[in-house]
């Protein structure tokens, strides 16, 4: 945004342009309206004592017809704010309405909110207590928030960093709430600064071990979605809870993330890779055994950590700084995820593990078996994620809805990538206004919503085959096909859901209040075109 600077009071008339005359209709425009009462009294007088004459239309004129009849009658639609600041806010209460909103932007960015979210957080909550004229600037890691009090006083302007980020829907949801109090109800300043250090103080709604139980779930979910067996839902349960503990134990040791990822796509590989070998000595147990089963339900496991469509959201919506970073983030943990894997399967092709033809990858062969996995997948994650009940409900319900469009897609003969992408685009849609009507974030509705469609197996698939050729190349022996296919369905998944959220806005649009019209002033830099 960009505001006209007040000029000094003049010690005499200004002579201006007359051509910006009647530009905009805004009070400061008429500084620049003034003409030199002097030469207009002079104007005046020669114009009387003059003899009357016949105007004869000559070429300039008829120029400055055609001009005006081309000339748009209204000022460009570029986002300008041309008003001139009169807050009228103190200095004090200024530093401390954007301490306040500083510290909510703070906490809803690193438990997982949007850099649409958290601007629009501040904007909602700085103009419900008089502010005007606040500029946000968020990036991956830090906040800047300024208030613009008029051409001669001083800005207030703070920054903070965000330093951690742990996904917190519970928290994100109480935080929604006090915002949506802040602007529709007028709650005091007082009285918001001590709701919002008690939401903080607020310890985490689960137990680390409950943490560790969902992702035994999550694991259970995803095996028994690929059609997994008793004793291959079992594996994949257990290989799921001890990689949550590996990465536990990683942080807690502050080994980078990458690392992190890394261990986690080793251990569900190298249990793998042991199956393989017991298979090759005919071991009973192992004969029956899928190992692709559990290496993709690991890096599920680990894929649904990543803010995949954090990064693709920010991105439709104009926060191109922000959206990189996550982008980035999110490709440079999955790189730590395939090394992993990659590294397990070297290491046993270097140990005389025979080769091990990959089944295609197949989904259970129940319908009802695939909505209940569905439902436990989204209710898993939702718990990994200190969700509510009410969220975890609609999340579920997001999930298997998103996941009836999928397969009724697929029976209809559509492909598996396009089918995707529809299937989260009715998750993204659907999620806004739920959200709305539940009072919970919506981006904890869709990022649970779209656990089930993450290429998990795919993603290993590819990798195996790229270190352990096939002896016949097909689409599904060919690893790069298949990275390829990979990649193309996290984009229709990201794509997907981005662009549902965006009609979604639409459909909710109506009833949010001052919290609402700060979204729309938040997500301009993307929508706003100039004419």
């Amino acid at each position: 945004m960009t505001e006209e600077f007040p000029a000094a009071p003049p010690t005499s008339k200004p002579h201006v342009n007359p051509e910006l005359v009647g530009v905009t209709d805004d009070p400061p425009s008429q500084v620049f309206a003034v003409v030199d009462e002097a030469l207009l009294d002079s104007a005046v007088k020669d114009t009387a004592t003059s003899k009357p004459f016949q105007r004869v239309p000559q070429a300039s004129s008829i120029l400055r017809i055609a001009k005006n009849a081309v000339r748009a009658a209204d000022a460009p639609t570029w986002g300008l704010d041309l008003s001139e600041i009169e807050g009228g806010i103190e200095k004090a209460r200024s530093r401390t309405v954007i301490d306040l909103a500083m510290r909510i932007a703070e906490s809803t960015l690193s438990t997982g909110a949007s850099a649409a979210d958290v601007t629009s957080y501040v904007l909602a909550v700085t103009a419900a207590y008089g502010l005007r004229s606040v500029h946000v600037d968020v990036t991956f890691t830090s906040i800047a928030v300024t208030h613009h009090r008029g051409a001669f006083e001083d800005p207030v302007t703070m920054i903070r960093i965000v330093r951690t980020r742990v996904p917190d829907y519970e928290r994100l949801a109480a935080t929604h709430e006090l915002i949506s109090e802040i602007t529709d109800d007028a709650l005091p300043l007082e009285e918001a600064q001590e709701r919002f250090v008690q939401i903080m103080k607020r310890p985490h709604m689960y137990r680390r071990g409950v943490i560790t139980f969902s992702f035994l779930l999550l694991g259970g979910g995803v095996a028994a979605l690929m059609g997994g067996h008793l004793y291959e839902i079992l594996f994949a349960t257990v290989i799921s809870g001890v990689v949550d503990r590996a990465m536990l134990w990683a942080g807690r040791r502050r080994l980078a993330t990458f690392f992190g990822q890394m261990l986690g796509g080793a251990i569900p590989t190298a249990v793998a890779m042991a199956i393989v070998a017991a298979q090759g000595h005919g071991m009973p147990f192992a004969l029956a055994m899928r190992p692709s089963v559990l290496v993709a339900t690991g890096i599920v496991v680990l894929l649904a950590g990543l803010s995949v469509v954090g990064a693709a959201q920010d991105a439709i919506d104009g926060y191109y700084v922000t959206a990189g970073a996550r982008a980035f983030e999110v490709f440079t943990l999955t790189l730590g995820i395939l090394v992993g894997v990659l590294s397990a399967i070297t290491v046993a092709s270097w140990l005389g593990v025979p080769a091990y033809l990959i089944p295609k990858s197949a989904l259970a062969t129940s319908f009802a078996v695939q909505l209940v996995a569905v439902g436990i997948i989204a209710l898993s994650f939702g718990i990994g994620c200190y969700a509510g009940s009410r969220t975890i409900i609609v999340s579920v319900l997001m999930a298997v809805l998103g996941w009836v469009v999928y397969v009724a897609l697929l029976r209809s003969g559509l492909g598996p990538i396009p089918s995707t992408a529809f299937a989260c685009l009715a998750v993204g849609l659907f999620s806004q206004p739920a959200a709305w009507i539940a009072k919970v974030p919506s981006l904890a509705i869709s990022t649970s919503g779209i656990v089930a469609f993450l290429p998990g197996g795919m993603v290993y698939r590819g990798l195996y085959y790229i270190v352990e050729p096939a002896p016949v190349t097909t689409p599904e022996t060919d690893g790069g096909f298949l990275l390829f296919s990979a990649g193309a369905t996290g984009l229709a998944i990201a794509g997907g859901v981005s662009l549902g959220s965006y009609f979604g806005r639409q459909l909710a649009r109506s009833g949010r209040g001052g919290q609402g019209r700060a979204k729309e002033y938040a997500l301009r830099r993307s929508t706003a075109a100039a004419e």
